[in-house]
């Protein structure tokens, strides 16, 4: 974990087969070898260090057709990408044709912004589940996450989860959210999140835990409140 200009990110790349002999979290579908899932891609903010972002492979027609590729998933089929271009982020078949545009980049009233974004499809390639982070102000950090599901097929969105905070005060707060996968039912995406103690300045903080939740994918009005 570094310190940031505006909150703390992690920005490590994650491989879905997991290290060799490692069990899968609880709850957690177990991942097919050899796919990889990119997490965080650039734009980085300020003061992030970070070693090289690498994407998952994908095929020259797509790279010919988005060149500009910030962040992107690959389905465990291997027929459908997900990708973030640095402004826009979009559904597409393995050669980038027949792409759908998600709406899942919203205005934010912070300045001084920057946006990551992260996905990771369903095991059974149907749905994939989407996490954007913008991070930005003045002149203390502050960062809004959203949780958010597609349908591969559709392309049609469901927004299931917002959170917003500062790193900084008196209270312990939940930052650095990740999609953990998807539960064995498919039911759910599993988030983790890192627990910084309260502390007065960000630079003092420090993780005192993970937060592991449990996102239904349904609408609202059928989720508990």
């Amino acid at each position: 974990m570094r310190l940031c200009a505006f909150a703390f990110i992690s920005l490590t790349m994650v491989s879905c087969g997991g290290r060799a002999g490692q069990a899968p979290p609880h709850g957690l579908a177990v991942p097919e070898p050899g796919v990889r899932i990119a997490q965080y891609g650039p734009p980085i903010p300020p003061g992030v260090l970070v070693g090289p972002i690498r994407l998952p492979h994908l095929s020259r027609t797509l790279r010919r057709t988005w060149p500009h590729i910030l962040s992107a998933a690959v389905s465990r089929d291997g027929k459908h990408v997900a990708l973030y271009t640095g402004s826009r982020v979009y559904l597409t078949n393995a050669q980038g044709q027949k792409a759908r545009r998600l709406r899942v980049l919203l205005p934010e009233e912070i300045v001084n912004q920057e946006t990551l974004v992260s996905f990771t499809f369903r095991p059974d390639n149907r749905r994939v589940a989407i996490m954007t982070t913008v991070i930005g102000g003045e002149p203390i950090g502050f960062t809004i996450e959203r949780l958010w599901t597609a349908g591969v097929a559709s392309g049609h969105l469901r927004q299931l989860r917002k959170w917003e905070y500062r790193v900084q005060g008196p209270d312990p707060v939940t930052a650095d959210r990740k999609i953990a996968g998807w539960t064995k039912d498919n039911k759910a995406v599993i988030i983790t999140g890192t627990i910084y103690r309260g502390e007065d300045m960000p630079s003092d903080a420090r993780a005192a835990g993970v937060q592991r939740v449990r996102v239904n994918d349904a609408p609202i009005s059928r989720r508990r409140r």
